[in-house]
């Protein structure tokens, strides 16, 4: 298994951030290894929630070619005035599993302007007879997780301030 954390923080509403992050087709938006993210056809577009579904076409660098994961929504909480809310999606690929969770906490500044923190969490392991190599993926996982986080502060920023 291979572990990324990080947490953000984003100068608007926990409800604001939720409602920007759920819909998992904006991942090419601020991750460079993700060519293109898109709700699987057959779905109302504007339905969320456990049980969606996503196609990620994600590309690890760019000599490689790119890997199409199938995402879905495995965890989907709002979160309730005073608690946090909860992004997961889990995505399946030939042999590769990834487990994202998104945890939002409120997170006002010290002038009363709302603010989240937005902790991202990322637990990518290789499936089958694979499995016990996983610790192999973390030089390539550590390479690529910055620039995903950089680009998520700036989406945050750009679509939320």
């Amino acid at each position: 298994m291979v572990k990324f954390s990080k947490t953000l923080h984003v100068a608007a509403s926990r409800s604001r951030c939720f409602e920007l992050l759920r819909d998992w087709s904006r991942a090419s938006s601020w991750d460079p290894a993700i060519v293109e993210s898109t709700k699987v056809p057959g779905q109302p577009t504007d339905a969320f929630g456990v049980g969606t579904k996503w196609n990620i076409q994600f590309q690890p660098s760019p000599d490689s070619k790119p890997m199409s994961v199938d995402y879905t929504t495995t965890t989907y909480d709002a979160g309730e005035a005073g608690t946090k809310s909860i992004l997961g999606f889990t995505g399946n690929a030939t042999f590769v599993r990834s487990i994202d969770t998104l945890e939002m906490t409120d997170a006002p500044g010290a002038n009363g302007v709302p603010g989240t923190d937005v902790s991202y969490t990322a637990d990518v392991r290789l499936r089958y007879l694979l499995a016990p190599f996983s610790f192999t993926l973390q030089g390539k996982m550590d390479d690529m997780a910055e620039p995903a986080m950089e680009g998520l502060q700036k989406f945050c920023d750009k679509n939320l301030v």
